[in-house]
């Protein structure tokens, strides 16, 4: 008897889709994995599994849906991509089909030391006082923080590589010399290195938890004195969320029998 094939639809924006990809590619459904740039180290060469590349708006997600006709929707995204995920819960109800969220596990709310900030502006407002900044906190609010040279002693920018974030952030007005372009996650050493050649006073960072690097870059702050603040996660819409990949391959397992088995995911 053929087993029935399923196809999903992964928003794959962060590492831990790598281990999703698997195991959905192991449980027989076809999967075709969305991702807003190409990363090929995080990308698998299965059969069953294809990749797009490229921003897409919601109603380009809404025909992507409807013309390949998915069973469900998982939502891999890294936790600050707000707008694809309003854009996933809008195309799931639209198209009437589940929708799964991953949810990367943060960091305590409760580290002694750190300044948790609302947004990009208010991190700009506790930091921008004369000090040497590191913003560790991607490229594309970088204005919020250029606008307001005149209260910057220095900001240094640690980036993704790539000539077009490199020409954002010197059209915004970033020093090239300030500007470090490396991939991440960061060890301890590296952000020791990375804060003391600039003499870094004041981390500006997101909460993109332990896959994201945030402890280490937290524990190299606090031993070299620096001030530290996160920029609070934006609300995620509501889905069936989880905060494990394994979590979430064994509700599918549970919700799709006739599926094989989640074969060992040790290596992802």
């Amino acid at each position: 008897m053929l087993q029935k094939k399923h196809k999903a639809l992964v928003l794959g924006g962060i590492s831990e889709a790598k281990k999703l990809v698997a195991g959905l590619s192991a449980m027989n459904f076809d999967v075709v994995v969305s991702r807003a740039t190409k990363v090929i180290q995080d990308e698998l060469v299965f059969s069953n599994v294809k990749y797009r590349h490229g921003a897409i708006d919601k109603e380009g997600l809404l025909n992507l849906v409807q013309n390949e006709g998915f069973d469900l929707i998982i939502d891999c995204t890294h936790p600050y991509a707000a707008n694809i995920s309003e854009n996933a819960y809008y195309v799931s109800n639209a198209a009437g089909i589940p929708l799964l969220v991953y949810n990367r596990p943060g960091i305590e709310a409760d580290i002694p030391g750190v300044i948790w900030a609302d947004s990009h502006h208010h991190a700009a407002e506790f930091a921008l006082d004369g000090r040497m900044v590191f913003l560790s906190a991607g490229s594309n609010n970088i204005s919020i923080y250029t606008a307001k040279s005149d209260r910057i002693k220095s900001l240094i920018v640690r980036t993704l590589p790539g000539e077009s974030f490199r020409q954002k952030l010197i059209n915004a007005g970033v020093q090239e010399e300030n500007i470090i372009q490396k991939r991440g996650p960061f060890s301890l050493q590296e952000n020791i290195d990375h804060f003391k050649s600039f003499k870094a006073e004041v981390l500006i960072t997101k909460d993109s938890g332990e896959a994201g690097g945030v402890p280490a870059k937290l524990e190299a702050a606090s031993m070299l004195g620096m001030e530290v603040i996160v920029i609070k996660r934006p609300p995620r819409p509501a889905g069936e969320k989880f905060t494990s990949i394994d979590g979430l391959l064994r509700a599918l397992e549970a919700l799709h029998p006739d599926m094989p088995g989640i074969k060992p995911l040790s290596n992802f």
